[in-house]
Formats: C-alpha cells, structure tokens, sequence
C-alpha cells in the first residue's frame, strides 16, 4: 500500500494538533507579558532555536513569516475548494506600505471583499465556518473604520462610505445608522450589536478588542466542533491570526517599555478571567 502524500488531510490536521499544543494562550500569554527583552520573548516562542540577538522588527518579521508558511502549507495540502482561501490569508501576513488614508483603507477592503469571495466560494461544509470568520473580520475592519473616519478624523458620513461594502452582517441600514450618530456611544452601541454582542464597549478600541475576542471564540469553537475535518484547520487559521497579532503587540509593547498589567490588556483574550 502506497503511503499518504503530504495532500493527506489527516496528516495535516495532526500536524496542526501538535503545533496547536505550542501556541501562546491562557496563563503563559499572561506570563509572557511579566517579559522584560525582546530575546527573552524569543526564547520563550523559539525554545529551541532564538537567537541571543533580536530587535522588535526582526521578531514581528519571523513571525509574519511563520504564519504566512503556515498558511502556504494548508493551501498546498487542503481540499481544492478551500485553497483559496488559505492562500488570501497568506497574503494578509505581507506588510502593507503605508500611503494615505484613503488608499490604505481601500486596500484593506479589497483584501476584505476578496477573503468573502473566497470564503463564499469555498466547498460546502467547509463554507460555513471560513464565511464565519471572513464576516466576523471583515465586519470589525468596517465598524472600526467608519468609527475613526467620523469621529477621530471629522469626515462626513458620505465620505466614511468608502470603507462600506456589502457580505457581512453590517448591511447599509445600519452603517448609515452608526455613521450619522450623534454621538459616539450611540454609534458604538450599533456596530456592537453585530460584532460583539456580549460586551459594552465605550470606545473605539474597546469595540475592536471585544470584536477580535469573539473572532477567536469563534475560531476555538471551529477547531473544536470537528477535531480531524478540513473545518478545524479553517479555525486554527483564525486562532494563529490571534496569536500573530498578540505577539506583535507584546514585541511592541516591550520595545516601548509598557509595564505588563497595561501590556495585557491590549491582547486577545481582552480579560484575564
């Protein structure tokens, strides 16, 4: 009998197990925020491997690499009909040059609206949970963004439009709504129904910080449902995004010398509890 090829679903989703075991959650992210150098950090992500050296942009880069590795193998060694999807994830780990305003956040909604397309185009069952993260993302990138554009910048409703694009649960109704608060609260309160419901939050990165924790509470709840389907490994992209980020956070919160108790706030999970 021939032996499985790399393509082999089960050998990639216990791969995934293994590296799963491996990734910063619970009490050691906790733990990593008491972390005062960036080598420390490194020792603490790479054990076996971390260079005596490393500089904040340096780290946030091995992981940018390591996550976009990551997603090239699941795109190799997925189902054809959820290839694609994989491979737009891998592009999210390429950094963006920043421009003006207006041309980084028309940047992010293409990459928005192609991650939707993809995801709607992915072989059933395994649509469902790659829609429900696309959404969830795509959705907090357009509440966070009309947010800032209305109340940080002073733009008008018409011109925070841009950043608006149909396929997640804010329909034009509702953006319109938030867009046209007279308040920020009042705005605050709408977009919150749909991207973190359970929480309350009273500014724009406590509604971001909520968003992302139901993105990852989506994610675990993906990995879990179906521990050998094609399903967990759509989940377990959504669970390293969080981790990526939180370990960019921490790279930066010790470059600049945040003390940990603030550090952690600003990672998903957004509560110790």
């Amino acid at each position: 009998m021939a032996k499985s090829g790399v393509r082999d679903i089960d050998f990639t989703v216990a791969r995934l197990h293994a590296r799963h075991a491996e990734i910063l959650s619970g009490e050691r992210l906790d733990r990593a925020c008491t972390i005062r150098t960036i080598p420390e950090l490194a020792r603490l992500r790479w054990p076996e491997d971390a260079p005596p050296t490393m500089t904040s942009a340096e780290f946030q880069q091995r992981v940018a690499d390591e996550f976009a590795e990551e997603m090239e193998f699941l795109a190799r060694n997925v189902p054809q009909g959820v290839r694609l999807f994989f491979e737009t994830l891998q592009e999210s780990s390429r950094p963006r040059r920043h421009q003006s305003l207006e041309e980084d956040n028309a940047a992010a909604r293409k990459y928005y609206e192609t991650l939707l397309d993809r995801a709607k185009a992915c072989t059933p069952p395994d649509d469902v949970p790659a829609l429900t993260l696309a959404r969830q993302e795509a959705a907090t990138f357009i509440a966070t963004a009309c947010l800032r554009l209305v109340f940080n910048y002073g733009l008008s409703p018409e011109a925070a439009s841009s950043c608006y694009f149909g396929g997640t649960p804010i329909d034009a109704a509702m953006f319109n709504e938030a867009a046209t608060a007279s308040d920020l609260a009042s705005a605050l309160a709408v977009f919150a129904r749909v991207v973190a419901p359970d929480a309350s939050p009273t500014t724009i990165a406590e509604l971001e910080g909520a968003a992302w924790d139901r993105y990852l509470r989506l994610s675990r709840r993906i990995w879990a449902a179906d521990p050998v389907a094609t399903s967990s490994t759509i989940g377990y992209a959504g669970i390293r995004r969080i981790e990526v980020a939180n370990l960019i956070t921490l790279s930066e919160g010790l470059r600049m010398g945040v003390e940990p108790k603030r550090l952690r706030s600003f990672l998903a999970p957004h509560s110790t509890r």
